[in-house]
């Protein structure tokens, strides 16, 4: 499908191919050919930065397009449901009968890092962004194409703005500039110095002519952009000023600061009009509406305030977001605002009722700006994941008003011979599924927190489960029915593994201690607790033979044990992050590890060695698993990936995009392998690792 041309090109082929579709006269052009092309459009639109990537992936991708999709239909006609691909891929078992996201529309992929500041042109078509890399990108928004790369400062691009012909770029930086752009040729016209520390916000005026800037030096600062020189110096705010807003006509500012005030000022006179004091947290955000008379505030207690300047009465709250509000912005008629915050989303609000219209759910990080088209029927979310995301918010309306509240899958395992699937929900509940069909044989209920953990006996008739409830339980998978509950632990369990024989259990905590337990006699048998003296267990694993377990910590080290001594056997040492996730080899001689490093580790349990590091995820790596036969090694990241290794060279022979954040994995079989996914939208999805006859590793 690509062909080896670049994905911006192959989707500006597409918009050419649409207009000239559409420009023909009605009934010359056949009745399916536009939806196909508007199909495939849309596809290389929201699958461009994967395809970019991974581009080897796009009949897979093809593949896995929704039951009901033209791209899904064209793909198996051509491709024989996948005896094309020539190369290791991973096959979805059950592809969504709908698409499960519609309100995404593309992701923007090319910062090295985190996204800090976005702007969008006036007429909707480009998009600005800055990154902690110190760059800033311009895009064009219909083909996701980068337009223009500007580079000089020496500190992160912390804001940016736009003027009002799309001619010229501001931003501030933490290297305490703020710079002056010519998007044309991407020259730097103007650096303004003046700030003794970072500069946090900048604006622009409707003019061009002047801008506005707020910084962690406490002070908000006004330049005359033609001849550089500051004219106003405002100070006031007793911690960072964070967000700086300019008024319509240019004669007035807004500022929101850690101090917890917002402060509109006379830039004519330097004096300072209103201020609404007492927030209920830093405040991070601020923007103004049309009319200069309200302004909206987002703060570090999650909520958005929507305030009137004058009395500096709050006039409505609008709470939902869990974690801290980064960003806010008001639609052109004032009557909707737009909130990113750092627990990942981007919502929607009518200010008339206070009423979430739409919840954007997709980053895998926090999310640290939003924007609105001018229409206010788009929105642009900027993200520590390192992208921006494109959002039709009908679509995200519609979908709220047909969605369900969803829980997180934080635990999957899988039967020896990959028929049931077992998945433990922050819903409380505990899931049986058979992977031939994709049903939901049975739910086991009795937890009264998020099941962190699960594990399956041998013969599948049996359950374990480890909770935030503190307990660890035993279940018969016939009945469905409680067979032990194992208390003990003082804090919520993380990690629970089952013994091959089903006698034993092991159980890693967050009250730093890993127990065994007898499940005949109801008893605790050994208790590990030497050498956590402040640190969660966030993982443990069990030998085969039951003999020895392998336990991961917050630290970063990865533990054996032998069980019988209770004794310490050898301690991995070489994650620079939290050890998310361990797994034992078959034979009882590596070790596996996944860490918020971003890195996998093999080791060799005999001498301790780091045998193999396996580098390419691009966030925290939360679970690993390796096959039966030890040839493969699995691991799913926050980054939105599934990888597959192979464990003899370390090469990553395929890679599976998902739509959300990944939780959890496991992987079952000696070929076909089977792969389960535990995701943040509550999902469990089935996979099967497909390895071409003609195929042979690098």
């Amino acid at each position: 499908m690509l062909r080896g041309r670049p994905v911006a090109e192959l989707t500006q082929d597409y918009l050419d191919l649409l207009a000239a579709l559409r420009s023909r006269p009605p009934g010359e052009v056949g009745p399916g050919l536009l939806t196909r092309a508007e199909a495939f459009f849309r596809f290389v639109c929201r699958e461009g930065h994967n395809l970019r990537d991974w581009p080897r992936n796009a009949m897979p991708l093809m593949l896995e397009q929704p039951l009901d999709s033209l791209v899904r239909e064209a793909a198996q006609a051509c491709g024989a449901g996948g005896h094309r691909v020539h190369f290791p891929w991973l096959r979805r078992l059950h592809p969504p009968a709908t698409d499960s996201n519609p309100a995404l529309l593309r992701t923007f992929a090319g910062h090295a890092g985190p996204v800090h500041s976005i702007a969008v042109s006036s007429d909707g078509r480009s998009l600005l962004s800055g990154g902690s890399e110190g760059t800033l990108i311009l895009w064009d928004i219909a083909t996701g194409r980068e337009l223009r790369r500007l580079v000089g400062h020496t500190g992160s691009v912390t804001s940016v703005a736009l003027s009002a012909d799309g001619q010229r770029a501001l931003s501030g930086s933490g290297d305490q500039t703020v710079r002056l752009w010519d998007l044309e040729s991407g020259r730097e016209l103007r650096r303004l110095d003046g700030h003794t520390d970072g500069v946090m916000s900048v604006a622009l005026s409707a003019d061009g002519l002047r801008a506005l800037s707020g910084s962690d030096d406490n002070t908000v600062r006004l330049w005359d952009l033609e001849s550089g020189r500051e004219l106003c110096h405002q100070e006031g705010h007793m911690y960072r000023v964070s967000s700086v807003a300019l008024s319509a006509d240019g004669l007035q500012a807004l500022s929101g600061g850690y101090d917890q005030t917002v402060r509109l000022w006379d830039l004519e006179t330097g004096r300072e009009l209103h201020r609404i004091e007492r927030l209920p947290g830093p405040v991070t955000s601020v923007a103004l509406s049309a009319d200069g008379q309200r302004t909206l505030s987002g703060t570090w207690d999650c909520t958005i305030g929507l305030w009137d300047l004058a009395s500096g009465r709050e006039l409505r709250r609008l709470d939902g977001h869990t974690d801290w509000v980064t960003s806010v912005a008001l639609s052109a008629d004032g009557q909707q605002a737009l909130s990113g915050s750092n627990d990942k989303t981007v919502r929607l609000w009518d200010l008339a009722s206070g009423r979430e219209l739409c919840r954007l759910d997709g980053h895998t990080d926090w999310v640290t700006s939003v924007a609105l088209s001018a229409d206010g029927q788009r929105a642009l979310s900027g993200s520590h994941d390192h992208t921006i995301r494109l959002w039709d918010l009908e679509a995200g309306r519609e979908r709220r008003r047909l969605d369900g509240r969803t829980y997180s899958v934080t635990s999957v395992a899988l039967s020896g011979n990959g028929q049931r699937a077992l998945s433990g929900s922050a819903d409380h509940t505990i899931r049986l599924w058979d992977l031939a069909s994709g049903r939901e044989l049975r739910r086991l209920d009795g937890h009264t927190g998020t099941v962190t953990s699960v594990a399956l006996s041998a013969d599948a008739q049996r359950a374990l489960s480890g909770s935030n409830d503190k307990t660890v339980r035993l279940w018969d998978l016939a009945s469905g029915r409680e067979l032990r509950r194992l208390d003990g632990h003082t804090y919520p369990v993380s990690s629970v593994a089952l013994s091959a024989n089903g006698r034993r259990a092991l159980s890693g905590s967050v009250d730093q201690t890993v127990r065994l337990w007898d499940l005949e006699a109801r008893r605790e048998l050994r208790r590990l607790d030497g050498h956590w003296d402040t640190d969660t267990v966030t993982s443990v694993a069990l030998s085969t033979d039951g003999q020895r377990a392998l336990s991961g910590c917050w630290d970063g080290t990865v533990q054996l044990w032998d069980l019988e001594a209770g004794r310490e056997l050898r301690r991995l040492d070489g994650h620079t992050g939290t050890a998310a996730s361990v797994a034992l080899s078959a034979d009882g001689r590596r070790a596996l590890s996944g860490s918020r490093d971003e890195t996998v580790r093999l080791w060799d349990l005999e001498s301790g060695r780091e045998l193999r590091r396996l580098e390419g995820h691009t966030s925290w790596v939360v679970s690993v698993a390796l096959s039966a036969d030890d040839r493969w090694i699995v691991s799913g990241s926050s980054d939105r990936t599934l990888r597959i290794w192979d464990a003899a060279t370390g090469t990553c022979i395929a890679l599976w995009p998902a739509e959300w954040e990944i939780n959890a994995i496991a992987i079952q079989g000696y070929g076909p392998w089977k792969i389960a996914v535990g995701d943040s939208a509550g999902q469990v999805i089935f996979l099967e690792l497909m390895i071409p006859k003609t195929w042979r590793p690098e």
